[in-house]
């Protein structure tokens, strides 16, 4: 491989961006690692941002205090679809130029719903407390460019999107459908990725008059791993996968220091509908960036 096939590689990366998945993800858990082959989709999206724990302590105070940056609960609904284009290929690596384009609602109903009397209500705990419910419109827009080698499962890829809640700007390497094992069939597979980038908080520009989050800049910082299958029973295409994402910056502390987020992620693929699940139960906190649901249908 030529130096300047490596330097014009890391331009392509760099000048382009994306990630499967829109501005409000990773910061709720979701994948952060492109999939093995470029595809086309269309998702919802259901995220949830709450004030509040149960007992009242109010997100991203310190110990002690009420004071934060926060001071609002959101549900983001997207519906989003996301179309991926072959891109120029070299001997090494093949690359994909990829654009999402989403509009949504900023509402409470639906998500409250799956926290509280869905999850939190019949298992015995108490209901996370709602102050603050914003409500509004929600519009974003990325666009796209991955590269991947063809001799082994490993991605570059560099990201640039906005919304009328994020504008995030990053960088990223990982693996993507490593095959571990196989075992009658099922294909034991790794997938595991490093982030990083610059996000703003952004104003909701011309959709309203006022912002969901405060007016802030950011580095943040996210890595994930997770441990999932692939099989074909009966001719049908049957994956999953579940694993962890950490993430760091994407929200801040009244001091202006990066709040940190641990959340289990789960991932289940039957044909060509996909179920995505992140919650913040390894924080503890369960408030702030509490949960993710998405739900895609993949065209082939």
């Amino acid at each position: 491989m030529s130096a300047g096939f490596v330097r014009f590689w890391m331009a392509c990366a760099l000048l382009a961006g994306g990630v499967s998945a829109n501005v409000l993800v990773p910061f709720w858990g979701g994948r952060i690692v492109p999939d093995f082959r470029a595809t086309s989709s269309v998702s919802l999206d259901l995220h949830q941002f709450t004030e509040f724990d149960p007992d009242g302590a109010r997100y991203g105070a310190g110990p002690g205090s009420d004071s934060s940056r926060y001071h609002s609960t959101v549900g983001f609904n997207v519906l989003s679809f996301r179309k991926a284009f072959p891109g120029r290929s070299w001997e090494a690596c093949t690359s994909s130029v990829e654009g999402e384009v989403g509009l949504g609602i900023a509402h409470d109903g639906l998500t409250e719903f799956l926290q509280n009397d869905y999850k939190h209500i019949p298992a015995g705990v108490p209901p996370v407390v709602r102050e603050g419910v914003e409500e509004g419109p929600l519009a974003m827009l990325e666009a796209s460019w991955v590269l991947r080698p063809r001799k082994f499962p490993a991605y570059v890829l560099a990201g640039v999107g906005g919304s009328n809640v994020f504008s995030d700007v990053h960088v990223g390497v990982g693996v993507a459908q490593a095959e571990l094992l196989e075992i009658g069939g099922v294909r034991i597979l790794l997938d595991a990725g490093l982030q990083a980038g610059v996000l703003g908080n952004c104003r909701k520009l011309a959709l309203a008059g006022g912002r969901y989050f405060p007016e802030i800049a950011s580095v943040h910082g996210e890595h994930q791993a997770a441990l999932g299958f692939s099989c074909v029973p009966w001719g049908v295409p049957l994956a999953g996968e579940a694993g962890y994402l950490w993430t760091s910056g994407a929200f801040v502390g009244l001091d202006g220091g990066a709040l940190q987020e641990w959340f289990e992620y789960t991932r289940l693929r039957i044909w060509n509908v996909v179920l995505e699940k992140s919650n913040d139960g390894i924080n503890g906190k369960d408030y702030g960036p509490t949960y993710g649901v998405r739900l895609l249908y993949v065209f082939r």
